[in-house]
């Protein structure tokens, strides 16, 4: 029987939480949507880490304590960090597929997280993307010299 065989180029990348293997991140790099949807969310993220740290520096003005010495702001500090978790991480589910944020980050909610996400997979994509262009910039044919 004939067949087709297609290679889709996935990468097939482990994870590891905290020195042990929890299982693999996988994507293809050279899918367009891919790489538009991962361009966009790496922009928000920027933008979304300024805004929170913006609302964080609003927050730590006030230097009220409870009875028990607590800030007040605790609260309120926590819940911030929580909704750019819950944010980053639905994010990140729509990208690379539901269940990936459990699989990279566990039950832990912490923005540092994200960073290392980012820091760890923005270089796979961008070498596969300049591989990419360059097979087809140097590729080009030779030009007939007319005789």
């Amino acid at each position: 029987m004939d067949s087709l065989q297609i290679n889709t180029s996935e990468k097939h990348i482990p994870i590891i939480r905290d020195g042990s293997s929890v299982g693999e991140l996988v994507f293809n790099p050279n899918d367009a949507i891919f790489r538009e949807r991962f361009y966009k969310l790496a922009g928000e993220f920027q933008e979304k880490l300024n805004e929170y740290q913006s609302r964080a520096n609003e927050l730590e003005k006030n230097k009220d304590a409870d009875e028990n010495d607590i800030p007040v702001n605790s609260l309120a500090k926590n819940e911030l960090a929580k909704e750019g978790c819950v944010y980053m991480r639905k994010q990140i589910d729509y990208l690379f597929g539901t269940g990936t944020s459990q699989l990279v980050f566990g039950d832990v909610m912490e923005l540092d997280l994200f960073p290392q996400f980012f820091a760890g997979v923005t270089p796979l994509i961008a070498q596969t993307a300049s591989e990419k262009v360059q097979k087809y910039t140097n590729a080009r044919p030779k030009k007939r010299v007319k005789k």
